[in-house]
């Protein structure tokens, strides 16, 4: 199965080609779905798609971001992709994150790797993966 796109505040903002506070005030209304993993917000592909499309977003626990901080500091790591190719993952977290009523084991993990001729940076999130 393949996995779901997880894009930064950042990248949503440079997309929107609008502020970061901008995407930031979005989440805090509800009209973006994110999750908060630890100090860290991340956006799935289809919640942007859905914010995008104008679908409003359905509540799942009691609110549109989802959060609970109980992310420690891990080993970095190093992951294969399924062309072969292997990072290595620094400034490592993993934990458990509650999500629309069941626990989930996350590991979070940053790199950076050149792309367009540029270092660019890569954050991986495993959820019950390791």
């Amino acid at each position: 199965m393949p996995l779901e796109t997880i894009y930064t505040v950042e990248e949503i903002a440079d997309h929107l080609h609008v502020p970061v506070e901008a995407v930031k005030k979005e989440i805090a209304r509800g009209t973006l779905r994110a999750l908060k993993l630890d100090e860290f917000i991340r956006i799935r592909e289809s919640d942007f798609g859905a914010y995008l499309s104008g679908i409003k977003p359905g509540k799942h626990q009691n609110d549109a971001v989802v959060e609970r901080n109980h992310l420690n500091s891990a080993q970095d790591f190093t992951f294969t992709w399924p062309d072969g190719k292997v990072e290595r993952f620094t400034s490592a977290k993993e934990g458990v994150l509650s999500y629309t009523g069941c626990e989930h084991h996350v590991k979070l993990g940053f790199t950076v790797r050149n792309s367009a001729g540029k270092p660019r940076r890569r954050s991986l999130i495993l959820v019950d993966r390791y």
